[in-house]
């Protein structure tokens, strides 16, 4: 802005009994003003007014920089303003304290206050920030604003899965988040490695047609600069407890988490989460989402969901214990859908205890998973899962199109949708999935145990529902390509190896076997899973998703092979392999395979007749024959290679 038109010289002179700023010298050609100097932006003239177009915008104070930069003095005031407000709020907490009806809730306020936003207390501002230096020091690896938009614009990070789930506690407008990362350089240091990490995903998600733009204007590849971002923050914030014991530390730490599930590395997302539960619990935040609700009720429910659904995909404990979950408080969400969510979270945590039971148990897993407690718990949270659905409309579990959205808050909208169905499908495969694999288990005539009702409604539960989790991945990476969520694939990955074991139990019934009847549509929409990962491995320079693709085509040649006759001997090993990663061998005469909670799942081609080493479960496909009490019913039954175990006459068994 030109000087000559300053506020303070033009309609806004003061008095002769007003202070009068003195002049500044400045270079020749400075027509700028502070605010369009701090923030990098060319700033613009308006004829016959005082202030330039961007400060007219924002509603800032336009000042020439022929006089002193008041932005400074500005802070400093307001921090104090802050100080006395927070001080006037401590003194009615202590005072609201005397009532012997609030006290729960006087202590959460002095909870919360203590571990509120730091860049509110300004008493120990410097100490905890560490100095100005480090400040600086993030601020200047921001972009220019401008290169920030670009790389907003270009990302689909708002269209991820873990954004979408979260869309209802954060941005998911480019132009809104693009405004919050014009910081100013006295910001607290967490909310720089905040706007770093969030750079970093949106660079780790952008188009691949629009990384040699991005290269240009960074002066290095995207992935160098992403990774720059990001172990910038992690580095000189995150890894400092006293800087991340704040609201805003822990949604940092779980943006942390999420950039390790972009790029594929689940274990150790599951372990920053496990970071922040600790976290979060020292600074009470269970009695903060109960008693205040709000943003920390929200950040508190993100941090039990990512909890147990890491879990889950890798067969590890869940981290957080309270009931939280249980109380009315999170039950009475704002909608429906949202209710769904809560149902999901309960449900995962009560599938991760029975599996964590079933793992450290000394009995064989056959019998453990034939144990009418466990039964009785399986049967319960089926019931659970059948009653969720019922919280929306019939209409609205179709499969919603993502082709013909017409606006992006659409096609965010009905994504969203489509994740919640998909997590409804996947706890259901999770669920039953054990039973299917308890009966391709079964060892000839052991245990005194016989094929119940209850493991056949487990096939077809575990069936269906991988049949839909499977028909919803595909109209999800259908639009959805250029993004590289590794979570959504690791869950149609499992779908489509249950639908597979199923179809090899099937192979068992021959002329009875009624899943034949859909084994081409079952083959075709697999093979649509093997093509869409194969793309994406090229698109995303994916090893995990061609992986994937190598494991699927593998057995579905197993499963060719088992349709011609050929017989397959099955048998599981209870312990896991360290890292948690699917092997396949090279041949078809040995096909393995990791089962969340169960552990190594083993296929082979029967050339001899030796069993199984140590402590397993094993069947021969073709030669199978049970005669042996119920232990629930007390009833006797035989059940031969003939018999169709996939006819269920008491669905409520389970």
């Amino acid at each position: 802005m030109n000087s000559k038109d300053s506020p303070l010289t033009v309609g806004n002179a003061p008095s002769d009994s007003e202070h009068i700023p003195k002049r500044r010298k400045i270079r020749k050609g400075t027509f700028s003003c502070w605010e369009c100097k701090h923030r990098k932006k060319r700033c613009e003239s308006v004829p016959g007014s005082t202030s330039c177009i961007f400060c007219q915008r924002h509603g800032q104070p336009c000042s020439s920089q022929e006089f002193a930069d008041t932005s400074v003095n500005d802070c400093r005031d307001a921090v104090q303003r802050l100080d006395r407000v927070e001080a006037i709020i401590d003194r009615l907490a202590r005072q609201r304290s005397k009532h012997v009806g609030q006290r729960k809730l006087s202590a959460a306020a002095r909870s919360l206050k203590r571990f509120e936003t730091p860049t509110l207390n300004s008493v120990n501002h410097e100490r905890i920030s560490r100095g100005p230096s480090l400040t600086s020091f993030l601020y200047s690896l921001l972009p220019n604003p401008a290169i920030a938009v670009v790389i907003l614009r270009n990302s689909k990070i708002f269209r991820s899965p873990l954004q979408i789930s979260q869309r209802s506690h954060s941005n998911t407008n480019p132009e809104e988040l693009s405004d919050d990362l014009v910081m100013p350089q006295s910001a607290h240091p967490i909310l720089l490695a905040r706007k770093l990490i969030q750079l970093a995903l949106c660079l780790r998600n952008s188009d691949t047609k629009d990384s040699e733009q991005l290269k240009v204007q960074l002066n290095e590849s995207v992935t160098s600069a992403a990774s720059r971002y990001f172990d910038t923050a992690c580095g000189y914030v995150l890894s400092h407890d006293e800087l991340i014991s704040s609201l805003d530390g822990l949604q940092t730490l779980m943006l942390q988490g999420r950039y390790y599930i972009t790029i594929g590395d689940l274990r150790k997302a599951w372990s920053i989460h496990r970071r922040v539960s600790r976290i979060a619990s020292a600074m009470g935040m269970p009695l903060l989402a109960q008693t205040m609700g709000g943003h920390a009720n929200s950040i508190w429910f993100q941090l039990v969901y990512s909890d147990r659904f890491l879990s889950l995909m890798l067969g590890m404990p869940f981290a957080i214990t309270e009931r939280y979950l249980e109380s009315a408080e999170c039950r009475d969400a704002s909608t429906p859908a949202q209710r769904l969510e809560r149902v999901h979270v309960m449900a995962a945590g009560r599938i991760i205890a029975r599996n964590m039971r079933m793992q450290s148990s000394d009995m064989p897993y056959e019998i453990a998973w034939s144990s009418n407690e466990e039964i009785a718990e399986t049967r319960g949270i089926d019931q659970e899962l059948k009653k969720a659905t019922r919280l929306l409309p019939s209409s609205w579990w179709l499969a919603p199109p993502l082709d013909n959205a017409t606006i992006e808050n659409e096609v965010l909208e009905r994504t969203g949708r489509l994740l919640i169905q998909m997590h409804q499908h996947y706890l259901l495969v999770l669920l039953h999935l054990p039973y299917l694999i308890k009966r391709l288990c079964s060892h000839i005539g052991d245990n005194g145990l016989r094929i119940s009702d209850g493991d056949n409604y487990s096939v077809l539960a575990a069936v269906s529902a991988s049949r839909e989790m499977i028909s919803h991945y595909l109209a999800f990476r259908g639009y959805h390509r250029s993004t590289s969520p590794r979570a959504t694939d690791d869950k149609c990955f499992l779908a489509s190896i249950t639908l597979l074991l199923a179809h090899l139990q099937g192979h068992r019934l021959r002329g009875m076997n009624v899943l034949e009847h859909q084994r081409c549509h079952d083959l075709g929409i697999i093979g649509r899973v093997i093509d869409f990962m194969k793309e994406i491995s090229v698109l995303n320079d994916n090893p995990l998703a061609a992986a994937r693709s190598q494991t699927l085509s593998k057995f579905v040649e197993i499963e060719a092979h088992a349709a011609e006759g050929l017989p397959y001997h099955i048998w599981i090993e209870r312990e896991t392999n360290e890292n948690g990663t699917r092997e396949v061998e090279d041949t078809l005469h040995d096909f393995q395979i990791s089962v969340p909670y169960c552990g190594n799942l083993h296929i082979s081609l029967q050339v001899r007749s030796d069993p199984p080493p140590g402590d397993a479960w094993n069947s021969e496909l073709f030669d199978f024959v049970v005669d042996s009490p119920d232990p629930i019913n007390n009833q006797s039954t035989l059940a031969t290679a003939d018999e169709n175990f996939f006819a269920v006459e008491d669905c409520s068994s389970i």
